[in-house]
């Protein structure tokens, strides 16, 4: 696998903050090549997402109060930030709390919204066509320029270990984000990857050739390591703009 390009990004689970206990996710975009930026950047009105910090915020209103963290709490080392999550169905109907996206664009720093199909990846091989689906990219450049956006971090290309790979949606995600691109070229695009061996190997899922054409970065989503061993990939760093230390890929 060719990681030419590719950001890791790095996630906190939980920390106090005002004396109150808020989900709130950190993602370290880390630059380890120009080269898919300097390709698939052409706007010069995109936000450059080198070496920024970029944090994870869960924009649900339903969560127990506890874990509510009001956007104007969200820390000054943040540069961007991933609000989590806009949902959209096979009729390509947006669900997202309007509002509250609202009150985190108000906050002036550049936000991608994390963009997840409610039935996942089989929403992918049903709205999925040889030309990608220019009705829903439309809408979705739409909704970016109204709700004053940066760019989507797209989730669920990949299979859930009991579904079969359909090819088509590897081969047909492609002319969807260069639609995409095409109607809002300021936007920044970016993929949620699952870092499973026998999908980071299979061009059938992920085809790095080509989505290093048309993507911003990849969001590894290296939570899923925990899995492997808890006690060293424990998933927890500080927000922090300092250099790594001796232990930097523990926290991947």
């Amino acid at each position: 696998m060719n990681l030419s390009g590719v950001r890791l990004n790095i996630i906190s689970n939980l920390f106090t903050l005002n004396n109150n206990t808020m989900i709130f996710y950190l993602l370290f975009f880390y630059l380890l090549s120009e080269s898919m930026a300097t390709d698939s950047t052409n706007d010069a009105k995109s936000y450059d997402v080198s070496n920024k910090i970029i944090c994870y915020y869960q924009g649900a209103m339903d969560l127990d109060g506890n874990y509510v963290l009001d956007p104007q709490n969200i820390p000054s080392e943040c540069d961007a930030i991933l609000y989590v999550s806009l949902y959209i169905n096979q009729e390509s109907t947006i669900d997202i709390d309007e509002k509250l996206l609202k009150s985190v664009t108000d906050l002036k720093k550049p936000v991608i919204v994390a963009f997840e199909r409610t039935e996942r990846y089989s929403d992918w091989s049903a709205i999925l066509g040889e030309e990608g689906n220019a009705d829903e990219t439309k809408m979705l450049c739409d909704f970016a320029k109204k709700h004053k956006i940066q760019g989507y971090d797209i989730s669920y290309l990949a299979p859930d270990y009991n579904e079969g790979v359909d090819k088509n949606v590897a081969k047909n995600i492609i002319p969807y984000i260069k639609q995409l691109k095409e109607l809002c070229p300021f936007l920044i695009i970016g993929v949620s990857i699952s870092p499973v061996p026998e999908t980071l190997n299979n061009k059938d899922v992920y085809n790095f050739e080509e989505l290093n054409k048309v993507l911003t970065y990849f969001d590894v989503d290296a939570t899923k390591l925990n899995y492997c061993n808890p006690k060293l990939y424990n998933g927890l760093v500080p927000i922090t703009k300092s250099e790594p230390g001796d232990n930097y890929l523990y926290g991947l």
